[in-house]
C-alpha cells in the first residue's frame, strides 16, 4: 500500500507538470500568428493590385471612349457612327 503513495505524484509536482503542458501548448501557437499576418499582408496586396488594375481598365475605357467618335452626338442625319 506504500508503494502505491510513492507512485503519485505530490501537488507540486503536479503543477510543475501542468506548467510544463501548458508552455509547450503556447509554443506552436506563435509561428501560426505570424502566419495568419502573412495571409492578411498577401490578401491586402492582392486586393490592392486588383482594384488598381480595374482602375486602370476603366480609365482606358474612358480615354478611348474620348478619342473615338461615339462620345459625339451627330449634327445631322446624314452623318452616322461606325461600330
Amino acid at each position: 500500500m506504500d508503494d502505491n503513495k510513492s507512485n503519485q505524484p505530490t501537488p507540486d509536482q503536479l503543477i510543475k507538470m501542468l506548467k510544463l503542458q501548458l508552455g509547450a501548448e503556447r509554443n506552436p501557437r506563435k509561428p501560426q500568428q505570424a502566419n495568419n499576418r502573412a495571409v492578411i499582408w498577401g490578401s491586402l496586396v492582392i486586393i490592392l493590385a486588383a482594384g488598381l488594375a480595374l482602375l486602370w481598365f476603366i480609365l482606358s475605357l474612358l480615354e478611348e471612349f474620348k478619342q473615338s467618335n461615339l462620345g459625339q452626338k451627330p449634327k445631322n442625319k446624314t452623318q452616322q457612327t461606325k461600330f
